[in-house]
């Protein structure tokens, strides 16, 4: 493989790389907890998330044994109790839709597509520290861009992006 090489790339470039760096294209991610909780709602606890790009993000939470979710799908946004579906506010779809973007911005591959993003090199003054390089995120439809930083060798280490982190609150989430 090639050395990651950030000052010869363009935006589109450099995502491929970046791609390329953490070994491939990913079909998706899933993340299980489970948690024995001792205060409030007593009780053994599961937690799912999953991603897959271009755009699907389901979030689950099973808490004595009620089961309740929301799916994000094609820009829709779903709630169920169990199986049955229930009405979702704007609000919760906000939330969700926002973390959903989220998230699948950090996996890469959605943005792979070109019409998915508006990619640009983040200039050297516009990185954080240690970062080799960086993109600036355009996605339409977004409040606000995303920035992603990658390390010398190619791989995601942080990422910054718009997120409505509660009902009444928005704001930039930072990763690392």
């Amino acid at each position: 493989m090639a050395p990651f090489a950030p000052e010869a790339r363009s935006g589109r470039e450099l995502l491929d790389a970046a791609i390329v760096a953490r070994g491939g294209g990913v079909a998706g991610l899933e993340r299980r907890v489970r948690a024995r909780v001792e205060l409030g709602y007593r009780g053994d606890w599961t937690w799912t998330m999953e991603v897959r790009a271009p755009d699907y993000f389901r979030w689950e939470i099973d808490a004595a044994g009620a089961r309740q979710s929301f799916l994000h799908e094609d820009g829709r946004v779903r709630g169920f109790l169990g199986t049955a579906e229930l009405p979702v506010v704007a609000a919760q779809s906000r939330v969700i839709g926002s973390i959903a973007l989220f998230l699948t911005t950090l996996d890469l591959d959605a943005l792979a597509r070109p019409e998915a993003a508006v990619l640009r090199r983040l200039a050297p003054a516009e990185l954080v520290a240690h970062a080799a390089a960086g993109l600036g995120v355009e996605i339409a439809g977004a409040p606000a861009g995303f920035q992603l930083y990658f390390d010398e060798r190619g791989l995601l280490f942080q990422a910054d992006g718009p997120v409505a982190s509660t009902v009444t609150a928005a704001g930039t989430l930072t990763v690392t």
